[in-house]
């Protein structure tokens, strides 16, 4: 661990490097826990896992001042190879061949996942020191860019403290839903009557179907067993990605995020032809990552994508007394029409940052 503070700004707030979620983790006692609630903090450890598999290791910037830990920001390097089912090509819109966009240092997020940079709400100030501290940290491996991926506003704002102004800009959209707490139908009847009967339908199909549905712990046996869905969907849209890399992924889950994950399972008899993860993160939940088996007509004929990514997920955090939903950028305007609402994000990139090779 490197705990040596390094002065990044004139005043009093300073940031130090970590090498570790675990050394994140060891912050709590400090007030980290004001920063990074339980539900993110297991996302770094996710992200770090999920890592491993690129020879550079994650790096994590803390703001710190008297008061304890302000704020945090991982430094993810990515040399010569990118996280798999993400290249900056596809955000950017530059050709697959052109040169220049091998060795990148991603800031927060590994392009697919919300970024995870976080402050108190009382220390605005201390998102300009991470970013500061953090395109430190960049320098030291000569990238070709540095980016900023799927920030919100207030993390994407914090990006006009990096020491040059972003060469580019990629918006998108994260499809939210706002609960109501209780039973599903009441959060169904609080939006507009065209969007009740749609889902109403859907649910209608789905649940006459026979289509059993499974929320399960996501262990061993069960990653095996969803990570060919999550490749058939993979490859049908081109994500790049072998199947060891989508078991990779599920098992990240796994082993991290412990029991704030459940797979949500559409079974025919004892088949698994569909499933999403269900994220509970605290006062937002997450369904990430849809799987199906193509070849099976029930995935089209009984609304599963929408049962299994947005109403049973919805049915439980709403139960659980969650207050909102968020359910990926995929598909936003069909989840628009089920009662999300889309909330942008932007990934911002340098390709003239000090340090950078272009």
């Amino acid at each position: 661990m490197r705990g040596d503070a390094m002065p990044a700004s004139a005043d009093a707030i300073r940031h130090i490097v970590l090498t570790s979620a675990d050394a994140v983790a060891g912050f709590a006692s400090q007030g980290l826990s004001q920063v990074l609630p339980q539900g993110r903090l297991r996302e770094l450890f996710r992200l770090e896992y999920a890592w491993r598999s690129v020879d550079v290791p994650s790096r994590y910037v803390l703001a710190l001042d008297d008061r304890g830990v302000l704020g945090a920001l991982a430094v993810y390097p990515a040399l010569g190879r990118h996280h798999a089912g993400w290249t900056p090509q596809q955000t950017f819109g530059v050709p697959g061949s052109a040169t220049g966009w091998t060795r990148g240092v991603l800031l927060g997020s590994d392009a697919l996942a919300a970024n995870t940079m976080a402050i108190r709400p009382d220390a605005p100030e201390a998102a300009g020191t991470l970013i500061k501290g953090a395109f430190q940290v960049a320098a030291e491996h000569r990238p070709d860019f540095v980016c900023l991926p799927r920030a919100i506003g207030w993390q994407a704002g914090a990006g006009a403290t990096a020491p040059t102004a972003p060469s580019g800009c990629a918006e998108d959209f994260e499809a939210i839903l706002d609960l109501t707490p209780g039973p599903f139908d009441r959060y169904v009847m609080s939006l507009p009557k065209a969007r009740r009967a749609d889902i109403r339908r859907e649910r209608r199909l789905f649940l006459e179907s026979g289509i059993e549905v499974r929320e399960e712990p996501l262990d061993k046996r069960l990653v095996r067993r969803l990570a060919p869905l999550l490749h058939q969907v993979n490859d049908r849209y081109g994500a790049g990605t072998g199947l060891a890399d989508d078991w990779r992924y599920l098992d990240a889950m796994r082993v991290t995020m412990g029991d704030t994950v459940r797979a949500l399972v559409a079974y025919v008899d004892t088949t698994p032809i569909a499933f999403s993860a269900l994220w509970d993160t605290g006062a937002e939940w997450r369904s990430r990552c849809w799987g199906c088996d193509y070849a099976r007509s029930e995935i089209r004929d009984y609304a599963i994508y929408f049962n299994i990514l947005i109403h049973e997920p919805a049915r439980r955090a709403a139960a659980a007394g969650a207050p909102q939903l968020w359910t990926g950028s995929g598909s936003t305007l069909a989840k628009q029409r089920r009662g999300a609402r889309l909330h942008p994000v932007r990934t911002l990139v340098w390709r003239d940052a000090p340090g950078t090779t272009t």
